[in-house]
């Protein structure tokens, strides 16, 4: 039986709820855990369970269809980062990109909010593919932090850009409140992260933990407690269409833990009218 272990690939949260259960993709040697409804997954599956890149994996039956690769694995790389591993979908070329990445940089959005994927990436400018990774160029790896699109730093003024996932290995990415419940997924560098986490209106997501990575340390933040400010939703620009949602209350957390605020994207009430009820960039 596979050790479960590490949090949800794309929000961190090591917890799971009854209607947002945190599941573990089954494909071998596979580290993907997510929440259900930080993935798109349509159903609750009851047996076995394969991330999208485990799925493609073990529908390819020759060594031509994955270049060589042996156990029928396919090389994937997302489009937006020197990273393989992680929660990641197909985009609409038939690439693959990461779910957190697609959250993070504004220009992405998703061709079907139910399912999130495609990862639609034909609106992501050249000039964030141009940026370089500070933190990978840090490492003295300057092939990595030539790859794929940078997000900047929140901070006025400041022009370091980084990959997402880097940022998301190292506690960098924020969630910052707003009116209605809105939200702006950005991130900060590790010089003015720090200043950041003092902010109430700001949420510091904690390190994602990656079984056999070296996890970074955690900037202290007393906002730090692993949740995410609201439900996490695909931006407004993001969906192509979003029709018959159904209109499920979140059900109340108990009085002495945080309030479970990380529930499925799409069963909360009147998101498809109300664009408001979504996160903006």
């Amino acid at each position: 039986m596979k050790e479960m272990l590490g949090g949800c690939c794309v929000c961190s949260d090591e917890n799971g709820w009854t209607d947002n259960p945190l599941i573990y993709c089954d494909g071998p040697d596979c580290e993907v855990a997510v929440h259900h409804g930080c993935y798109g997954i349509q159903e609750v599956p009851e047996g076995e369970w394969l991330c999208a890149k485990c799925t493609a994996s073990s529908s390819c039956t020759n060594g031509a269809q994955t270049n060589g690769e042996p156990n029928g694995k396919i090389p994937v790389r997302c489009e937006l980062c020197p990273s393989s591993y992680g929660a990641l979908k197909r985009t609409e070329k038939h690439g693959w990109a990461h779910v957190i990445c697609a959250l993070y940089i504004p220009e992405v959005r998703f061709g079907d909010v139910h399912s999130m994927d495609p990862v639609i990436l034909a609106d992501v400018p050249a000039d964030r593919f141009e940026k370089i990774c500070y933190i990978c160029a840090a490492e003295g790896n300057n092939e990595a932090a030539n790859i794929g699109a940078c997000m900047s730093c929140n901070k006025t003024g400041c022009k370091r850009g980084f990959h997402v996932t880097c940022a998301q290995q190292r506690g960098l990415l924020c969630e910052e409140g707003g009116i209605n419940r809105n939200v702006k997924y950005c991130g900060y560098c590790e010089h003015h992260v720090r200043k950041a986490a003092q902010d109430p209106s700001i949420k510091v997501i904690p390190p994602c933990r990656v079984r056999g990575h070296q996890q970074q340390p955690t900037p202290p933040s007393s906002n730090n407690s692993g949740h995410m400010l609201v439900d996490l939703l695909p931006r407004p620009e993001q969906v192509n269409t979003v029709l018959g949602l159904s209109s499920q209350p979140h059900p109340p957390a108990p009085s002495d833990e945080p309030s479970s605020v990380f529930s499925p994207p799409l069963t909360t009430s009147s998101r498809s009218t109300t664009a408001s009820h979504f996160p903006n960039p």
